[in-house]
């Protein structure tokens, strides 16, 4: 029965991946974005198809089937829209940004004004039919439906594959189908995962994202990432992470590093707290999050805002159900 259900539930989630181009461009996930995206050597949820691929064959230990439905809320100035999603502005908007008409003529718009952009994310893991392996499909969607159909819309589709054992050693890939707004078919990219577990007590994480690159390396990064984790029992764990993202060249750094903390006061309730150094986008950010745990499922909720300024924010939901 179990099985049936699982092959029926991966079909119909193919087939929403290969009918729905919606918008999407970075996922991040509730206990990521809560841990400062210091996770990779924590993957230890659905996020772990995006994060590190490795971390999915938790779930074959668990002999689990996980549905996890995640929504996310981003905002930005109008001022940093520009440098975001350049694809998508205006004509009119195109020349006021263009040359020094940016900066020596009256400015004619509200730098105040948000630009508000709502993610949706669905996955689907499979740790119970196969000891061989750990399966998960995803699908990423900005603005659900209301750009399903319109020409240069932004989405993801994601197959993770995860082999090894989650006590010792274990291996995992992410293939993706991945569109920016000015894409018009899309491309395909891959991450490669690797994690290593000590004991109950360290974890070690390397990661390689987007291998084969991408025309919107600022969106799309292709970028190594090395992260360490320690944890005490079940009670606590502190992770830390950088990652060096290639191809951004008029920037003046491209190492990003990222420090994050979890806490269980009790068994069901855990306390997130995180910082994430992006040099890239030349933002310090902070984050703070919870979730209920339950062999049944998970309920978190993180919020993430700029440290330097009151500008950039991002709210996520997560729900994940346990079979």
């Amino acid at each position: 029965m179990v099985r049936q259900f699982v092959c029926v539930s991966l079909c119909l989630l193919l087939l929403g991946l290969l009918a729905a181009p919606a918008h999407a461009y970075r996922y991040r996930g509730a206990k990521p974005l809560g841990m400062g995206g210091a996770y990779s050597a924590m993957a230890d949820d659905a996020s772990a198809i995006h994060w590190n691929p490795a971390g999915l064959t938790l779930y074959n230990e668990m002999k689990r089937v996980s549905l996890d439905f995640n929504y996310e809320r981003h905002q930005y100035l109008l001022g940093d829209y520009k440098f975001l999603y350049e694809d998508e502005l205006t004509e009119d908007e195109d020349d006021l940004f263009a040359g020094e008409y940016y900066f020596d003529e009256p400015d004619p718009v509200d730098w105040d004004e948000r630009k508000v952009r709502d993610l949706y994310h669905l996955s689907l893991i499979d740790g119970k039919t196969t000891k061989v392996m750990v399966a998960g499909l995803a699908f990423t969607a900005y603005n659900f439906p209301m750009n399903t159909f319109q020409e240069g819309s932004d989405y993801s589709a994601d197959l993770a594959l995860a082999f090894g054992n989650w006590d010792m050693f274990s291996f995992g890939m992410t293939g993706r189908y991945q569109a920016t707004a000015d894409d018009t078919t899309g491309e395909f990219d891959m991450d490669l995962g690797t994690l290593l577990n000590v004991g109950t007590i360290i974890s070690v994480a390397a990661v390689g994202r987007n291998i084969f690159g991408n025309d919107q390396p600022r969106l799309v990064r292709r970028e190594i990432v090395l992260g360490v984790a320690g944890h005490a029992l079940d009670y606590a764990s502190l992770s830390v992470e950088s990652s060096k993202v290639f191809d951004v060249t008029d920037v003046d750094g491209t190492f990003n590093f990222a420090v994050g903390a979890e806490g269980k006061p009790v068994k069901q309730l855990a306390l997130r707290a995180g910082f994430d150094w992006d040099q890239v986008d030349s933002a310090r950010l902070w984050s703070l999050g919870a979730a209920f745990l339950d062999v049944q499922g998970t309920l978190a909720y993180t919020f993430q805002g700029d440290i330097d300024e009151v500008r950039n924010y991002a709210h996520s939901i997560q729900v994940s159900i346990m079979f």
